[in-house]
């Protein structure tokens, strides 16, 4: 039997959002509907709440690239988790052993920290080096359980910019403590949002491969 993994971070009350980044809340609501008390959920959030996929948008406003736009082949297919270090000859290594190319990439970087700790992570992720050799590879997504593949302090964060220069789709805040490194069936879905050219909150699962 195929085993599923959810590798999504849960959307939660006041949780730990990017500085500036509105609040996340869920305020519950009474609506009459028919002469019956009914309840819904009123949700506030950004697009880049808990695990959330980044278009190049968010650093480009006038981007044609939009959430209902993109190839869902990108975002779902095989894909490899990699845990670090995040180098050139560790890549071509796990290529070779499990047969595979760069199209999409998980990066295992987070020892069990809060989310809340890893928004104040400075420290190299993987470098641009590294980053250039899996675009030159194919790379179409890339995917890190942390805030960014890169410092939360860099300055003009430049992973993200040579990723969106080359069109890359980057995943964010994804659970990976409990995933092992290997090859797995990614599919991950991003709320159909029209015309938000940024990015959106996804679900994330991984169906083991190899």
């Amino acid at each position: 039997m195929n085993k599923f993994y959810d590798i999504s971070t849960p959307l939660s009350n006041n949780m730990p959002v990017w500085t500036g980044d509105p609040s996340v809340k869920f305020i519950k609501t009474e609506v009459i509907l028919n002469n019956r008390l009914t309840f819904v959920t009123e949700l506030n959030l950004s697009t880049h709440s808990a695990t959330h996929i980044d278009l190049p948008g968010h650093f480009n406003k006038e981007h044609p690239l939009t959430i209902d736009s993109i190839i869902l082949e990108n975002v779902i297919g095989n894909c490899l988790v990699v845990s670090p270090p995040f180098t050139e000859r560790k890549f071509k290594e796990y290529f070779k052993k499990y047969n595979c190319d760069a199209k999409r990439i998980l990066l295992k970087i987070n020892n069990n920290n809060s989310l809340e700790e890893l928004y104040k992570q400075d420290k190299e992720i993987i470098s641009e080096t590294a980053i250039s050799f899996l675009i030159d590879d194919g790379l179409r997504l890339i995917g890190v359980d942390g805030p960014a593949p890169e410092s939360t302090k860099a300055v003009n964060f430049p992973i993200h910019q040579k990723l969106f220069n080359h069109n890359v789709f980057i995943l964010e805040n994804l659970k990976l403590s409990h995933i092992d490194d290997g090859m797995y069936e990614l599919i991950c879905l991003p709320l159909l949002l029209q015309g938000v050219n940024d990015g959106a909150p996804c679900r994330a699962i991984l169906k083991k491969i190899i």
